[in-house]
Order: structure tokens, then sequence, then C-alpha cells
């Protein structure tokens, strides 16, 4: 079982990891286009040579491309097959919430077990390196964060599926890509003065960061909330349009400025989330960090009063930055390479 590729499949990225590191995340808006997740699996695998098993979770269900949840994981569950069927030696595995890989027919049989699976896979793994008693682990991505308590080393969520996890602030939806920046409150300060936003997407949570030069440029991206290249320049020109000004009219002093609120908001959700979690579970000894907003989610604990007593563990720091922002992927990899029973 070492020729194993870990795949998390997202509706809007999708991630892989083996178990040497090697990592690759793949931009795919899925609800543009599922019938060509196959194809796009296809070359995301094609990067990853004597793979013979793949290990897979997935969020991707959720699009608004499926009419349901069962849908969606049938859908991508056959996606994949077809990769299986276009390899002699390829087979596939899928988590689910019951703790164990399955084989296509039981993934698409029971498919809520199946559905947005990926928070568990990644605290069943990281729960190995937790102390015993109560820990955290706190994952925020492109487009949503997880707060998964974690019980003498195995998930103890209050919720089990996203809608429960909603409900109890152990899933926010919330990332530093793909947040409308309109979902963060309609009305900002500017120049003093309280103004209204505008409820468009015209501007991201990306663009704050871009802007801040938390991040760096990729000039040659485009997925953005206008179509134009993630720059400083272009995210300026977008953070403008959220007070219907432009780069002329919002100067970058101001634009500054604008940032520094909207991320506070940010703050304030994670922070109000985190608080509800500890409150029904009980008070943590180690919070552990991952995922693509890992930097933001380790300024925010800083800033805690609660933080006095708890201990936290960066997995960038344990697995690397690269690792980290795929540690679902990740966690699938490791996991299965233990329970060869699981793949056929």
């Amino acid at each position: 079982m070492s020729n194993i590729l870990g795949l998390d499949i997202g509706g809007a990225n999708i991630k892989a990891c083996d178990l040497n590191g090697q990592s690759v995340s793949l931009g795919y808006p899925l609800w543009k286009n599922p019938e060509g997740l196959s194809d796009a699996l296809l070359a995301l695998i094609s990067q990853f040579p004597d793979i013979s098993n793949l290990a897979v979770t997935m969020t991707g269900e959720l699009a608004d491309c499926f009419a349901t949840k069962n849908e969606g994981v049938r859908s991508i569950v056959q996606s994949v097959e077809v990769v299986v069927s276009r390899h002699a030696v390829l087979s596939a595995s899928y988590w689910q919430t019951s703790g164990e890989f399955v084989d296509a027919e039981t993934a698409i049989e029971f498919p809520i077990l199946t559905a947005a699976a990926n928070w568990h896979l990644q605290a069943t793994w990281a729960g190995r390196v937790c102390p015993s008693g109560l820990s955290l682990l706190i994952d925020m991505g492109s487009t949503t964060t997880d707060i998964i308590p974690i019980q003498d080393g195995m998930p103890d969520s209050v919720g089990s599926n996203d809608v429960e996890r909603l409900h109890s602030s152990e899933l926010l939806y919330l990332g530093v890509r793909r947040t409308p920046l309109m979902a963060l409150g309609h009305v900002i300060h500017l120049n003093g003065q309280s103004t209204g936003t505008a409820a468009e997407l015209f501007a991201t949570t990306d663009d704050l960061f871009l802007f801040d030069g938390d991040i760096p440029e990729f000039p040659d991206q485009r997925d953005t909330a206008d179509g134009q290249p993630r720059t400083r320049h272009h995210a300026h020109q977008r953070l403008a349009r959220m007070v219907c000004g432009d780069a002329a009219m919002i100067d970058e002093s101001q634009t500054r400025d604008l940032c520094r609120q909207w991320k506070q908001r940010m703050s304030a959700r994670l922070t109000d989330c985190l608080k509800m979690v500890i409150s029904s579970k009980g008070h943590p000894t180690l919070i552990m960090t991952s995922g693509e907003g890992e930097f933001f989610v380790s300024e925010t604990l800083k800033s805690l009063d609660i933080m006095s007593e708890i201990t936290v563990l960066s997995l960038s720091n344990l697995l690397g930055p690269k690792t980290s922002e795929v540690a679902c992927a990740y966690a699938a990899a490791q996991i299965a390479s233990e329970r060869p029973w699981q793949f056929g």
C-alpha cells in the first residue's frame, strides 16, 4: 500500500497528496462542469506516477449543479470510477463518517455518510498527535472553516453532517479566498463615517490578503470576482467597488483601513464560533491549526485571552506549508496506507 494518492474533491478545488508529501491543489469549479470532473482527475493523477490506490473524500456534493447531496455523491463517485476504469491497476475507496473506507457501491448506497466527510477524516488523523482529553482542530480553507473537537484522540463533534455542524458552530462558512465581502456586513466606515456597502460579488476575502501583502500575487490566475488577475493592483480595484468607487476615488490608505475592518469582522466571526464550541465541549488543552488560512487563524488566536493556557500546534510547521494546505488529502493517504483490507 505504498502507492496511495489521497484525493479531497471539493466544489471549488481538488486537492491531492501522496505518502511522500508531494501535493497538488487544482482549482476546479465543479458547479460549472460536473461532467468534466473525470477528465480533471485524470490530468491531476497523471502528475503522480505509479499510483495504484485512490483514497477519496469529498465536499463537492453540495455544489448547486446537483439537485440533492445523494445525486452529488453519486456523480462524484462515478467520475472517480471512470478514472479507475481507465487504469488497469487502479482502485478507489471512499471515506465515510462511520470511520472507514468503503467501495463505490457502498459510498453511493449510504450517501449521507460519504458526503462532506473530509473534516472527519482529517480529525481522525490529527487525533494521533493530540494528548488525552479535549483538543480542537481548526482548519480554515478557501471557503469554509472547521472547528473540530477531538476527545482522547478521536473526533467528537456535536454535529455529524454539515447542517448540524453549522448549527453547532463547528462549521463556519468563512474562508480566506472565496467568501464574498458582502457577507461580512452591509455597513463599513469610510473616512470615519458609516457608509453602506454594495450587495454585489465585487470582491472576496482573497482581495484583503492580496492588497495587504499577506499572500503572494498570482498574475496568471483569474479566479476572482471580476475575472481579472490575482494581483494587488486589481485587488485594489475590486475592494474600491465595494463602496461603489474605484481605485482613483478610493486611495490606498482608505483601502487599507477598509481591509482592516473586514479582517476584524472575519476574526470576530471565527472567535464567536470558537467560543461557542468551547462552551459546548469544554476548554481544550491543545488547538491544532491547518489549511490555506492557517496564517489568519494563528493571528486571531494570538489576540484571545482564552489562549493563555492552550498550546497551539501548527500543521504548517509540523508537515510543511504545502502539505498543511491539503491536510485532508494528506490524512486520506496516511490512513489508507494502514488499511489495505479496505482497498480492492
